[in-house]
């Protein structure tokens, strides 16, 4: 393409053109957690691209039977409860790369990545809720046919421990932060179909700080996770859902 004999101002050609819309933060946030059973398929997508699974009903909100305590059906989540301020739910990426050298320069050759490793992490508020206590102690939160067994708060004699060679529970998680502006919302929901604890913080008693230690887990490849990205249907590490009604107004008409 040739080069254009005049151009346009930084204004002018509209370099920085913001939508706050899309900006995505706030307070309202929620973590959902399921054990990771057969048959609880999370992929988005079937193989010809139609809706298999979404945390959002047809009108593009969320939908209100993901949680077991909901009155309507639902789809087996649990609600963690408030997080502590600033910390959570979190997300990082760890990359390690090889890089090949040429004796001829001193910049790589060429590299590759050769590891990446993502977890996020959360700090539950409360502490003495079953559900936190459960992923405390890596217990799991239904029976292998899907019957919930988690307990009510306030039962006699309430106990709770790691048995010796339990293992590690797989977990299923949804991650959900809506932003509201102008009376709209914009909601996106990381979904992690398998994942298990891999790192928990320290706990004290303490007068001003929360007993909950932070809970890290890091998502795992869950071959039966299939999506639908960019005309090809394939295994997928998960992802993130957006809706809501001020998603849906940024429409083309």
């Amino acid at each position: 393409m040739a080069r254009p004999e005049t151009g346009v101002s930084y204004d002018a050609g509209q370099f920085h053109r913001p939508n706050p819309k899309l900006l995505v933060r706030g307070r309202m946030i929620a973590v959902l957690v399921r054990d990771a059973l057969p048959g609880l398929d999370m992929s988005p997508h079937n193989p010809d691209g139609s809706v298999n699974f979404s945390p959002f009903a047809e009108d593009g909100q969320l939908r209100a039977d993901l949680l077991i305590d909901s009155a309507t059906p639902n789809e087996g989540f649990r609600l963690v409860g408030p997080v502590h301020k600033g910390d959570g739910p979190r997300k990082s990426v760890s990359i390690d790369t090889d890089d090949y050298e040429i004796e001829q320069d001193i910049y790589p050759y060429d590299t590759t990545i050769t590891k990446m490793e993502e977890s996020f992490k959360f700090t539950p508020s409360d502490s003495a809720s079953d559900v936190v206590r459960r992923l405390r102690h890596e217990l799991p939160l239904s029976l292998p046919n899907g019957t919930p067994i988690v307990d009510q708060e306030g039962r006699e004699d309430a106990f709770y421990a790691k048995p010796l060679g339990g293992g590690q529970v797989d977990r299923q998680f949804l991650l959900v932060i809506v932003r509201k502006l102008g009376g709209k919302e914009l909601v996106c929901v990381d979904g992690y179909p398998l994942a298990r604890r891999s790192n928990m913080g320290e706990s004290a008693f303490s007068a001003t700080d929360g007993e909950s230690p932070e809970l890290e887990f890091k998502p795992l490849p869950d071959p039966s996770f299939m999506a639908m990205q960019d005309g090809v249907y394939a295994p997928s590490m998960g992802g993130t859902w957006i809706g809501g009604p001020l998603w849906a107004s940024l429409a083309t008409p």
